[in-house]
């Protein structure tokens, strides 16, 4: 949860001008449902046991989430000890990862090993060759130096809650990085209610900030660059003569034959020059300059019109880096690709009463939903229908607020490509005609319904204020724009 905004006393004047504590962070902390934040770290990890492979006794017995293993119940008798196994490096555990088990003893062990590059099965950690006991171990090898990884359940054959969790290694705010490997953004209420991320690609405009072209990461057989990895969107390298020295890039943003790029570069010296030429035909070059360089690289006249593999050239060898970073179509949101994008709210089961959702919508979305948690008849999705107050169309009994504002005369189609802050509100929201809330489509996931958006951040509550919590309605709303989701 947002600590320093939710533990923020603001104050509500009385009729007489004295002041006294606000009840609205109270009320929050007792009625919030969920919220994410883009803005706000999340805590991260190096893997996600969902994508760990099962061995017969976590076929058998095994429950996993994301970051937790729990093993209930009686082992098959001829099963190996194999629990559960990992083989992909972009999911290793890494030097200083911590592991909590809890349920280990004499009778119920867990051994976790690993094999090095030279086929050697060796203990995960330092000393340890079985966990007996309930403790917090340290993971001693990074992830160049093994090819993969197991976790062994020996000794008994019933277990009782024996746990294995992964702590976190530390906090960001959310990165394609961090959520290619969760897959979820984390519900900072405290409720443990994450939004698992479907069909994202977390590149491109489907995943963080959003961008016209792919990342700068190897591509087999389509892109390949020699530079160093500052990050996904971010490389740094000394450009020469040689485009071979380079590498290259594929360009995806490629229209008409003109080659679509926003880069910032620093580091070009002065009096040199540095160029974004066509691969293998270096005759056709862009110039480039320190700074935001927003590059449409027309190929129409090149001898191989509309190719776009490109390379970094210079007039003569540099002994200084230059670095080169991609521009965000829209910095600090999660985009949706409009094509099956979406999120799913976890471990809730019904609706909420009251949503506040921030999002810039990218282009004409009508027909499009941005959230729904009921049938079309009940409350209520917030859905973009043309020419009809914004977002009320499919909120019956409800309202709907635009930044704050009670909605009475804007329409859907006037806030595309517009960054704004929904509230909607219905209190005739209960089990009974509502269900599993999703973020980015209807309730059934159908094709159509998916929108193009921006979205910045959703907090939601399961209640509405009413004059016995001693604030209004409109109170609530203007605390959470202005003191949680605004800052």
């Amino acid at each position: 949860m947002n600590t320093i905004a939710l533990n923020h006393i603001g104050e509500i004047r009385s009729g007489g001008g004295a002041s006294k504590p606000s009840p609205i962070p109270q009320w929050i902390r007792e009625h919030i449902s969920f919220y994410y934040d883009m803005s706000k770290p999340m805590d991260v990890y190096h893997t996600n046991f969902t994508k760990w492979g099962k061995g017969p006794i976590g076929n058998a017995i095994g429950k996993q989430t994301e970051n937790e293993i729990i093993l209930n119940g009686r082992r098959n008798e001829g099963d190996t000890d194999l629990g559960y196994y990992i083989n992909d490096k972009s999911l290793f555990l890494t030097k200083g990862d911590l592991i909590k088990v809890e349920g280990a003893s004499n009778e119920a062990k867990i051994k976790v090993i690993l094999q090095k590059n030279d086929n050697q099965w060796v203990s995960a950690f330092d000393g340890i060759n079985e966990i007996v006991s309930d403790g917090i171990y340290k993971f001693n090898l990074t992830p160049i130096n093994y090819k993969s990884l197991q976790i062994s359940i020996i000794g008994v054959t019933t277990y009782s809650n024996l746990k294995i969790t992964i702590l976190p290694s530390g906090t960001s705010v959310p990165t394609n990085e961090i959520l290619k490997v969760s897959e979820y953004l984390q519900d900072l209420s405290g409720r443990k209610r994450n939004m698992k991320l479907t069909n994202f690609l977390f590149d491109m405009m489907s995943g963080v900030d959003g961008y016209k072209n792919e990342t700068f990461e190897t591509v087999p057989n389509n892109t390949n660059i020699k530079w160093k990895y500052l990050s996904y969107y971010s490389i740094q390298g000394k450009p020469t003569q040689k485009s071979t020295d380079f590498g290259l890039y594929r360009v995806k943003n490629n229209v008409n034959k003109v080659l679509y790029l926003k880069w910032n570069i620093e580091g070009i010296q002065e009096g040199n020059k540095v160029y974004l030429a066509q691969y293998n035909n270096e005759s056709t070059r862009i110039e480039l300059t320190n700074g935001v360089n927003d590059i449409a690289f027309d190929t129409t006249n090149s001898d191989n019109p509309g190719y776009g593999f490109v390379t970094i050239i210079s007039d003569q060898p540099y002994s200084t880096d230059i670095t080169i970073t991609q521009i965000a179509e829209y910095p600090g949101a999660l985009v949706t690709d409009g094509v099956d994008d979406y999120g799913l709210v976890e471990n809730l089961s019904s609706g909420v009463k009251m949503l506040f959702m921030t999002v810039n919508p990218i282009g004409d979305n009508v027909g499009k939903a941005y959230y729904a948690q009921s049938g079309m008849s009940s409350p209520f999705w917030v859905y973009v229908s043309i020419n009809s107050i914004a977002y009320n169309s499919i909120n019956p009994s409800g309202v709907t607020y635009i930044d704050g504002m009670l909605n009475k005369s804007i329409y859907c189609q006037e806030l595309f490509n517009v960054k704004h802050t929904i509230t909607i509100v219905n209190g005739t929201v209960d089990s009974t005609n509502t269900e599993q809330p999703f973020f980015f489509a209807n309730e059934h996931r159908v094709s159509g319904y998916f929108p193009k958006l921006a979205f910045y951040n959703s907090i939601a509550f399961d209640s509405i204020p009413t004059e016995a919590d001693g604030f209004t309605e409109q109170e609530l709303i203007d605390y959470v724009i202005t003191n949680i989701i605004g800052q």
